[in-house]
């Protein structure tokens, strides 16, 4: 199996590496034949060859979330946290996850009214398949709050993560990322999961807490904890040199830092190699 250096250097370059491994003594119309074929089938039919930017933490990409989850503050039940849900759903299809709920990226949340879906009060999921024929069927569910700097982040990570899975054979394991409605507490997002999931509870391998609440995630590791299903969380320490920022501009740097460290632990749990 390649490692993920190697792999990551042929998703970032694949006309290169085709290139490279074709004799030069091929005819060039051959060459150039050849190398439309290789690339279609390693995942780039669609003509875009993945860049250095696809793979990288993007500013503007992070300040975009972060205007749209936290600026500013809203009714959970309003119009403005519709939007909010919409943004997100948006966001995992044009990242490339997949809906899990009959063609749709939003959950009802529990104590919703009414009989038609409102985004407000929905849950945002999305879901990237493992490329491992033997660890596919296993799950690793990253959990967040949908508005503020975690939303952000993990809308953030998993663009970057969707991107290397296009070429690579990362993530082996299945993701699954939710991002609860504002309308609930991180807690009972999981706990909504938890009573209706997408995926056999047996076969989640662990849940990713994207989480700076003591609360939230003291009454979900209990809720997984009941279940057999292991749990970490994610979240970054205080940042003396961000808290010195404007508010802006702090925001951003630690939706940064949450999302760096957020990629690093998914890719690392989404090995089969990991347990």
């Amino acid at each position: 199996m390649l490692t993920y250096k190697a792999a990551r250097t042929i998703a970032l370059d694949p006309l290169r590496v085709a290139l490279s491994i074709i004799p030069h003594a091929v005819p060039p119309i051959a060459r150039f034949l050849l190398v439309g074929l290789m690339l279609a089938g390693a995942g780039c039919g669609d003509g875009r060859v993945i860049s250095e930017a696809d793979t990288e933490l993007s500013a503007s990409a992070l300040r975009s979330h972060l205007r749209a989850l936290t600026e500013p503050p809203v009714p959970a039940d309003s119009s403005q946290a519709a939007e909010r849900a919409r943004y997100v759903a948006g966001r995992m299809r044009a990242s490339g996850l997949m809906p899990v709920l009959d063609g749709a990226f939003l959950l009802r949340a529990s104590g919703s009214r009414g009989s038609v879906l409102d985004p407000s009060q929905a849950h945002a999921l999305g879901y990237i398949a493992g490329r491992h024929p033997s660890y596919a069927d296993q799950l690793v569910l990253v959990a967040a709050q949908r508005d503020g700097a975690e939303g952000a982040a993990a809308l953030e990570a998993v663009r970057i993560l969707m991107e290397g899975a296009r070429f690579t054979q990362v993530p082996e394991r299945s993701v699954l990322v939710a991002l609860w409605a504002s309308s609930s507490s991180e807690a009972s997002g999981l706990r909504d999961y938890l009573a209706r999931p997408t995926w056999a509870l047996e076969k989640v391998q662990r849940v990713l807490l994207v989480s700076a609440d003591t609360a939230a995630i003291r009454g979900s590791r209990q809720m997984l904890d009941a279940r057999g299903i292991a749990s970490e969380v994610v979240t970054i320490p205080p940042d003396s040199l961000a808290e010195s920022l404007p508010s802006r501009d702090a925001r951003l740097v630690r939706a940064a830092r949450l999302a760096e460290v957020l990629l690093a632990r998914t890719r690392a749990v989404t090995t089969a190699s990991s347990g």
